[in-house]
């Protein structure tokens, strides 16, 4: 048996660079987004009691959803062939539109307002809720 082995140059030899550009593009823009939001959040909604078992609930539910997502990416990629990151960008902007909507403005708050506005929308929608992404 023989191995034949064939020529894997790229045809365009700049595009290792790009996805280098592309892949670090990527993780600066996410470390600045939407990426910190989940410890941002557990760590101005809850008491300095509890904080740190919501943090620690926060950040298994964090690895699990990556290791769900690297468990079944190949499976996924499979089905979608190539419009398989088409499904993240629609989570993503899901997720936007969830935090716009549903996370409350914490900025200069204390504790106890931003408490009382959760405890203020249980009955119904809550216009100080409304959070400014910028």
């Amino acid at each position: 048996m023989e191995l034949i082995v064939s020529n894997t140059q790229p045809l365009y030899p700049s595009i290792n660079y790009l996805t280098i550009v592309c892949l670090v593009s990527y993780v600066m823009l996410f470390a600045s987004g939407l990426g910190p939001i989940p410890n941002m959040i557990t760590a101005e909604v809850f008491r300095q009691g509890p904080r740190s078992r919501a943090m620690s609930l926060a950040g298994l539910l964090n690895w699990l959803s990556n290791a769900v997502v690297a468990t079944s990416f190949e499976i996924v990629q499979a089905a979608t062939r190539e419009f398989i990151f088409i499904i993240f960008l629609v989570i993503m902007i899901v997720s936007v539109i969830f935090v716009y909507l549903k996370v409350p403005e914490t900025k200069n708050k204390s504790f106890d307002e931003i408490a009382s506005q959760f405890k203020s929308t249980r009955g119904g929608y809550n216009e100080q809720m409304t959070a400014v992404v910028v």
